[in-house]
């Protein structure tokens, strides 16, 4: 058993999706044996040539163990697990949605991913590169209009939607024999001991309108597979599970006060309960 924790890194924008600057909502999500332990999301302006580092865009809304540094997990992890990782960034920059109707719709998106991405058969070398992006473009003009129009959202116009979908597919023991390097502590203060790097290339070609939007969009994804160690901080982990109770002289059943006996590893989202 060994335990990772999935972080991503930077986007770094080749060409984007509109003729200007883009607006996305970014989701970053993973799953261990088809059940989803931990997803996020957050909002930030891209510009044609620059990188995102993530590390500057907060995660704003999320379920599951997750942080504001786009951290997922960490997990522990068996050899014989199944692992997905896997993501999406929507623009929306072609209507003016507010933050509190943009978490709204961030929470929309994430829903959406998750049936596109959850369930989905990967070939040997993992999920095909903008399968989950097609299927989430769809998914994203199912949207009820009522939901839509409250939201402010226009899924077709003109250059609103998907900039990119897809996921990367792990065994647990893949992810042992993955090349890490030394890496200091997150802002958050949850350190991982060594991390690897996962870099894909994506595009928006099967969805865009190259007359109303120019080129098609070409972006660069970076995630960290992040190894830690065994002994774990259970006053940093706490605090990440419940953010506005940090303390912990109430104890951790405030983590789930309703549930019945549970270890605590599992209240801290390292295991599934």
């Amino acid at each position: 058993m060994a335990l990772f924790g999935f972080r991503l890194q930077t986007l770094a924008t080749i060409s984007l999706r509109s003729r200007h600057t883009d607006d996305d909502i970014i989701t970053f999500a993973v799953a261990i044996n088809e059940v989803v332990r931990g997803q996020c999301s957050g909002r930030s302006a891209a510009f044609g040539g620059g990188t995102i580092d993530m590390a500057f865009v907060p995660a704003t809304v999320g379920t599951g163990s997750w942080d504001r540094d786009f951290l997922v997990g960490p997990f522990d992890i068996e050899p014989e697990d199944s692992i997905r990782v896997f993501y999406s960034v929507t623009n929306i920059g072609d209507t003016q949605i507010p933050d509190p109707k943009a978490e709204k719709l961030q929470i929309e998106i994430m829903d959406k991913m998750l049936v596109a991405a959850v369930g989905f058969v990967a070939g040997p070398a993992g999920l095909a590169l903008g399968v989950i992006g097609e299927i989430l473009g769809k998914a994203l003009g199912l949207i009820p209009s009522p939901i839509a129009t409250a939201l402010g959202w226009k899924p077709n116009g003109p250059c609103n939607g998907v900039v990119l979908g897809g996921g990367v597919d792990f065994t647990g023991t893949g992810l042992g024999q993955l090349e890490f390097v030394d890496r200091p502590s997150l802002p958050s203060g949850v350190g991982p001991e060594q991390a690897s790097k996962v870099t894909r290339h994506y595009d928006d070609e099967a969805t865009h309108d190259i007359e109303k939007c120019g080129a098609i969009a070409q972006t660069d994804l970076t995630f960290e597979v992040m190894k830690f160690a065994r002994v774990v901080s259970v006053r940093a982990h706490a605090s990440r599970r419940r953010p506005t109770a940090p303390q912990l002289r109430d104890g951790l059943r405030q983590l789930r006060p309703n549930a019945g006996p549970v270890g605590v590893r599992q209240l801290l989202g390292l295991q599934a309960i």
